[in-house]
């Protein structure tokens, strides 16, 4: 196969149906096939930036949909749909409500929470954040299990082995709307936006 200069990548990536179009003007400054790199308009080319890993989703041995919801240039979010609900994750993060001060977490297998009159149920997932001391309780979102008026299981967290809780942190409630979607049916709901709804 005869190798010829290739001045510029402004043309991107070319598309299967197009790869023999040898008459098109673009075919000489195009690529067949251009992964994980960014052509620049200018003619050059880069490196494409990695990822960043933000959180799980609420079930990961089920099925899950991500849709993003973009208003404006300042104003993005992204819809989790899941089996039955869905969750919204707003600059990186699952949006969250009624945030409560933590007081102590037990070294224990699950770990206990003392937050005083929390008003979280059995059922809620929460987003712990600003710990100190046991900082592995601030890598994720949790599953309440039982609770007291005061205190609250983290489901799976086991703290038996962490450091013990030195101060600080809050609890929050990650927002959560029911929806009559199973995890079958999530890839057939059609949408489409307008504006902000």
């Amino acid at each position: 196969m005869p190798k010829f200069p290739q001045p510029s990548l402004s043309g991107g990536e070319l598309s299967p149906g197009m790869r023999g179009r040898v008459d098109l003007a673009r075919y000489p400054v195009s690529l067949g096939k251009a992964r994980n790199f960014i052509t620049k308009p200018t003619g050059g080319g880069a490196k494409r930036p990695g990822t960043i890993f933000r959180g799980f989703v609420k079930h990961n041995d089920r099925q899950t949909r991500l849709i993003p919801f973009i208003y404006s240039t300042s104003i993005k979010y992204l819809i989790e749909m899941g089996d039955g609900y869905f969750r919204f994750w707003v600059d990186g993060s699952l949006l969250t409500n009624s945030q409560k001060p933590i007081i102590g977490i037990s070294q224990a297998d699950p770990a206990v929470v003392s937050s005083t009159a929390h008003g979280f149920a059995t059922g809620d997932y929460v987003v712990i954040s600003g710990v100190s001391g046991m900082t592995r309780a601030n890598s994720g979102s949790f599953r309440v299990g039982a609770v007291t008026a005061d205190t609250f299981v983290l489901e799976g967290f086991d703290s038996s082995n962490d450091s013990a809780y030195s101060g600080g942190g809050t609890a929050s409630r990650i927002v959560e709307v029911v929806t009559p979607y199973t995890g079958s049916m999530i890839y057939d709901v059609r949408f489409t936006q307008s504006a902000d709804v």
